[in-house]
């Protein structure tokens, strides 16, 4: 299962930067922290619904997903400015996934459909980017 999760991971990374290479999308970058204290990179595809800004994790078990959930406040950079957001996972809001859904398909066409092949959307998690208040 491992295996098959880290192929998942490695083959959404490949069509992330595709995306971004042929122009398809906007590619943001996280820096989340670990529970040690280790800060991670992850670059994820982001979108606007409603006024707010939402990042989507595939799996309910990704690894920066659950270093959000153990840290929520995280640096967003977003062409080359960083800022901290306040991440908060919408886990069971049906609606807020099924309309981020729609917005990644539309934002980033065939390479939303692939991914859509690789991880079940249904499954996908909505994560609500906040302005962090220090």
């Amino acid at each position: 299962m491992r295996q098959i999760m880290l192929f998942a991971a490695v083959a959404i990374s490949v069509v992330v930067g595709a995306a971004e290479i042929l122009g398809r999308g906007e590619v943001v970058e996280i820096t989340t922290v670990e529970p040690g204290g280790t800060t991670r990179e992850t670059p994820l595809w982001i979108v606007t619904v409603g006024g707010d800004r939402f990042l989507r994790a595939g799996s309910p078990n990704a690894q920066w997903l659950a270093r959000i959930e153990h840290d929520p406040v995280i640096w967003l950079e977003v062409d080359g400015v960083r800022q901290r957001v306040e991440a908060v996972p919408l886990r069971d809001d049906r609606g807020a996934r099924d309309a981020v859904n729609r917005a990644m398909a539309e934002k980033y066409g065939f390479a939303d459909t692939f991914v859509g092949a690789l991880v079940d959307p249904a499954n996908s998690v909505p994560i609500l980017l906040r302005p962090h208040a220090p």
